[in-house]
């Protein structure tokens, strides 16, 4: 299964114009990019929160509530200083807009970092038995500006994914392409990037 990337749900919910909560979000640390990739096995996808706060411990969880599967509500882990090496920027790993506040909350489209901040702190979590087709997502539990959406500045948001199956039928394919294909038999897009008129 590959991860196709879908526009996340438009959710506005409200606009930080006011310049106190804009120095407060230079301030403090928010999600600036969500990535996911393949867990190593077919169904099976880790969702990961990158945020550019240098302290701090796992916080909030996430759940799948509509879709093909859905889930419980699954706490993040598995906190790291080191990027993921099964993250890509603009392939499966997209940033929040430039600007913090003012977007649709779970708005991750940029392929490149252009927040003026350095992701330096992640968080995941992998959901296992998952299928084709769209899911929305919701994330809880977020008490602290450490991960809070840096797009619209909330601390819970929801947004959409899609999984897409590829099946291979045929020849077998080469040794070296049947690796990379079982490692990518399954990923979660979170966001695509908006085409441009």
């Amino acid at each position: 299964m590959f991860g196709r990337i879908k526009s996340p749900r438009s959710l506005v919910l409200g606009i930080a114009a006011a310049t106190g909560l804009f120095a407060a979000a230079q301030a403090n640390a928010h999600t600036i990019s969500v990535g996911t990739y393949n867990a190593g096995a077919i169904g099976s996808v880790t969702v990961v929160l990158g945020s550019y706060h240098g302290s701090g411990a796992p916080e909030g969880s996430i759940q799948l509530i509509s879709g093909p599967v859905t889930t419980g509500v699954i706490a993040f882990s598995d906190l790291t200083l080191t990027k993921p090496g099964d993250l890509i920027d603009g392939d499966n790993n997209f940033f929040a807009p430039t600007s913090p506040g003012g977007s649709p909350a779970g708005t991750f489209v940029q392929a490149t970092n252009t927040t003026g901040q350095n992701v330096t702190r992640w968080q995941s979590v992998t959901f296992t038995g998952l299928t084709a087709g769209d899911y929305t997502y919701q994330i809880s539990g977020m008490n602290s500006a450490v991960w809070e959406d840096w797009g619209s500045l909330t601390n819970n948001w929801q947004g959409e994914l899609t999984i897409t199956g590829e099946v291979v039928v045929g020849e077998l394919p080469e040794p070296g392409t049947l690796a990379v294909l079982g490692l990518g038999l399954a990923a979660i897009g979170v966001a695509r990037r908006r085409r441009t008129a």
